[in-house]
């Protein structure tokens, strides 16, 4: 699993199963942190979200919808 995007209050992660690089074994995970509260150094009420069947071009699309710093310069590690 490897981080692909981090933004202010967003993190898409990136998971291949079985080491596989294809669409059907690959989905993303996107770390929504709008609501979260920090404690002790733990975040809190992060949202956690799956995507099956999913590329990164409609990932960001996605993330662009919800967030504001998508596209910023950085957000995205390719």
């Amino acid at each position: 699993m490897r981080t692909i995007a981090q933004g202010q209050l967003f993190r898409v992660l990136e998971h291949r199963m079985f080491g596989i690089n294809a669409n059907p074994f690959r989905y993303y995970i996107l770390e929504d942190s709008t609501s979260a509260s920090v404690s002790g150094g733990v975040d809190y009420n992060v949202k956690l979200t799956h995507y099956h069947w999913y590329t990164e071009p409609q990932m960001k699309l996605l993330c662009h919808d919800l967030f504001e710093d998508v596209f910023a310069p950085g957000v995205w590690h390719g």
